[in-house]
């Protein structure tokens, strides 16, 4: 198991240093030079400001991920669903599922909208895993969850990258993911603690609290961004 951990990043490290260069990636680039002249015209925030109210909404929602990972099999069971063997696979393939289908959600609706609705989804799921009392009912809530978590952490992180130039856009992501680590180390006892105070159930229970708390934490006092995607590529170019 160790050995296929550490040889499947490799591997995926190989795959993307081949991809060929396309025009696309050259107009992209291009565009992105035009993105850092105009967001640098304005007064830049540090990595910190930008990345600490979407980076503990991302710790928030890994309450529910860690929650879901350490006792969503027990309290399945103790429910009697019977289902404890497939929570942690329906939930990955829900996850990768919802992001590939629903990739272009929080470009359409705005990420703060999507946030929203995410956490909403994932709490209600996360609550439906802690007291489906059959295998259908916890096997819906798994999934449920799964589209909230799989649509969350994409609208955090484009709220993380949205004032900053894409010139800053690997150190930004950099730091914003560090939560998502941090989520899971603190998570971990956390969630534990409260599986020892209550139980199984009630730790899930709990977490759903957390996760509802998410948007109101990333959100607090922000507007919704304006979209910077445009590009001369795509768009006539008026001035002319």
């Amino acid at each position: 198991m160790w050995i296929a951990a550490a040889v499947l990043p490799l591997i995926s490290a190989a795959l993307v240093a081949l991809q060929a260069r396309s025009p696309e990636a050259g107009a992209a680039h291009h565009g992105a030079r035009e993105d850092d002249a105009e967001i640098g015209e304005r007064p830049q925030r540090s990595t910190f400001r930008v990345t600490v109210r979407p980076g503990l909404g991302l710790m928030l929602v890994n309450l529910g991920y860690v929650a879901r990972l350490s006792f969503g099999a027990a309290a399945v069971t103790e429910q009697h669903a019977g289902v404890a063997a497939l929570v942690i696979p329906v939930f990955g393939i829900g996850v990768i599922a919802s992001r590939t289908m629903l990739a272009g959600v929080p470009d359409r609706l705005g990420p703060a909208r999507t946030l929203t609705g995410a956490v909403l989804i994932e709490s209600a799921g996360l609550a439906g895993v802690a007291v489906a009392s059959s295998s259908p009912e916890a096997l819906v809530a798994l999934v449920v969850m799964a589209v909230g978590q799989g649509l969350a952490v994409p609208s955090l992180g484009l709220l993380a990258l949205a004032s900053v130039p894409p010139s800053r856009h690997g150190r930004t992501a950099g730091a914003f993911f560090a939560y998502f680590d941090a989520g899971v180390g603190l998570g971990g006892p956390a969630v534990g603690l409260a599986a020892r105070v209550a139980d199984p159930t009630g730790a899930l229970l709990a977490t759903a609290g957390a996760v509802l708390a998410t948007a109101p934490v990333a959100l607090l006092g922000r507007t919704e961004p304006r979209a910077r995607i445009r590009r001369r590529l795509v768009e006539p170019d008026v001035s002319t």
